[in-house]
């Protein structure tokens, strides 16, 4: 979804456990970030948790701007972001 000010907020991306580690979330990311370009968009931003995609999307260059401890206990939650 794009909003306010051209920024694009990713609320799911998910790869089904069988297609995993074929590119298909590469693929996917890049194809929603170049399309959000289009319409517009500078930044995109998510949120994550410890036990999920941190790693993913830090490798395709976001970074992290906040966390959130103990959410759900015993785990940390990410806030990530990316200039487009």
């Amino acid at each position: 979804m794009i909003y306010h000010w051209g920024i694009l907020s990713i609320e799911e991306l998910f790869v089904n456990k069988f297609f995993r580690h074929k590119q298909l979330g590469s693929y996917l990311l890049s194809k929603v970030e170049n399309e959000a370009k289009a319409l517009g968009a500078t930044l995109s931003h998510l949120d994550t948790f410890d036990f999920q995609a941190k790693d993913f999307y830090l490798k395709h260059g976001y970074i992290i701007f906040g966390i959130l401890n103990d959410c759900p206990p015993d785990h940390e939650r990410f806030y990530l972001k990316k200039v487009l």
